[in-house]
């Protein structure tokens, strides 16, 4: 696949891709060919609208990966044009054990209902650089959500984190519809006065085991590079990175 630009009926560059499977629509960015580089460096915004109303409109995401021998070229080109960066993480769960937290307490989106589960998603999201300061009306991220879980969306299994009969925050283990055997939390946030105090594992933990249960047999995540705090939850809980970058459009 190529996609070209240009600029007065000339191709100004050309950019090679290869369709990956993934949960999405995602292809790998192979290589950039340039006939006018310094046309196309001096205009990276300008040539970056194009390619991101391009992925919007195709619900497309694009990998690089890191062995890529122009990985530093193909980065800075690509967050310059706008797009957002994100690093893999995964989790063979086929021997996780799961030890419950005794202080904690799950209950399912089917037991407190639609309007307390988004109060709370909208409150955990507050401050969350995954949403790079983005952030679109609830009702629609919600839905927007449940139609990403596709056939596999189960009530039961998307869950707020109860202490003392205080919630603390939320996680929504889904199992991914075109990829049955892989899956990771659509969504895992803490509220504000929770943060930095350790809970963040008990939930990856309650996640992990919510997806066992689904017969998930690989934990497939992926976060903001922005959100360092996620990315040492994962590498500390044991999670592999994987030398690929995802880059991704806003979708508020």
């Amino acid at each position: 696949m190529n996609y070209p630009f240009i600029k007065d009926n000339k191709v100004i560059c050309n950019i090679e891709f290869k369709k990956v499977i993934t949960n999405g629509n995602a292809f790998s960015f192979l290589d950039i060919i340039f006939n006018d580089k310094k046309e196309f460096m001096n205009n990276l915004e300008i040539y970056g609208k194009g390619l991101i109303e391009y992925c919007k409109s195709n619900h497309y995401e694009i990998i690089v990966s890191k062995d890529n021998n122009k990985y530093k070229l193909l980065n800075m080109v690509l967050t310059k044009m706008g797009f957002h960066t994100y690093s893999f993480f995964f989790f063979d769960l086929v021997n996780f054990k799961y030890e419950p937290e005794n202080n904690l307490i799950f209950k399912s989106l089917n037991e407190v209902g639609e309007n307390l589960f988004k109060e709370t998603l909208e409150k955990a999201t507050m401050g969350d650089p995954n949403y790079n300061g983005q952030y679109d009306e609830i009702n629609e991220r919600f839905n927007r959500l449940k139609k990403n879980a596709g056939e596999y969306f189960n009530d039961k299994n998307w869950l707020l984190a109860y202490e003392n009969d205080n919630i603390i925050g939320i996680i929504l283990p889904q199992r991914f519809p075109n990829l049955p055997e892989n899956g990771a939390n659509f969504y895992l946030g803490l509220l504000t006065n929770y943060r930095g105090k350790n809970y963040g594992s008990s939930l990856l933990h309650k996640g992990m085991s919510s997806l066992i249960k689904q017969r998930v047999k690989l934990y497939t995540g992926k976060t903001s590079t922005k959100n360092v705090s996620m990315e040492k939850l994962f590498l500390k809980n044991g999670f592999i990175s994987v030398e690929e970058t995802l880059y991704m459009y806003d979708k508020s």
